[in-house]
């Protein structure tokens, strides 16, 4: 789809992520929330994993910041 510049319109995609807060994951929220075409609506945080409930969402937040 095209705009009245001729330039392509990008939709965002809705990303929703649940993660454990794992490095790999700090990645993907870190990705996810810098791309121009996804739209991060939130970042869950699971209670197992690298970083537990209350201190992987304080590092979550910080990543989106």
């Amino acid at each position: 789809m095209t705009n009245s510049s001729g330039e392509k319109n990008q939709e965002k995609i809705p990303l929703i992520i649940d993660t454990d807060m794992s490095p790999d994951s700090w990645v993907a929220v870190l990705f996810a929330a810098l791309h121009p075409n996804a739209d991060l609506l939130a970042v869950s945080v699971s209670g197992t994993g690298e970083a537990h409930g209350p201190a992987g969402a304080r590092n979550a937040q910080r990543l989106v910041s």
